[in-house]
């Protein structure tokens, strides 16, 4: 699996510990695909569902994703103008796909999740590492 975290900086170590796989991974499984859709059927109804789902969900990787971004654009190995633009952009580059097909009740071929993912990831670097 790509490390968003190691891939590309000068010193191939890992900016953050504990952090070896990028936040899409666990996103992307289809158990969980299948229960944010639930949830987002179900949004106007129980709008308190949905509000649970972000912070307890997609929610909690965005501060450390922004943090990570922020700590890395000041270091100069990044260069991130706006952090929650670019936050959105990385989730876009990994998820989306992931999001389209289950919300039809499909599923993508693993070894092109895996490479969505990684392109993902490597078009993110290229346009936002320094």
């Amino acid at each position: 699996m790509c490390d968003l975290l190691s891939i590309g900086w000068a010193d191939g170590r890992a900016v953050e510990q504990g952090a070896e796989k990028p936040a899409a991974t666990g996103m992307s499984k289809p158990q969980v695909l299948a229960l944010r859709n639930l949830v987002a059927g179900e949004v106007r109804r129980f709008p308190e569902l949905g509000q649970a789902w972000q912070e307890r969900g997609p929610g909690r990787f965005f501060p450390v994703l922004a943090d990570l971004f922020t700590r890395l654009s000041e270091r100069g190995e990044m260069h991130v103008p706006d952090v929650e633009v670019a936050v959105m952009q990385l989730y876009a580059l990994t998820l989306y796909p992931h999001l389209i097909y289950s919300s039809y009740g499909m599923q993508l071929d693993p070894d092109l999740a895996e490479h969505l993912i990684v392109q993902g990831i490597d078009m993110f670097l290229a346009y936002y590492r320094t």
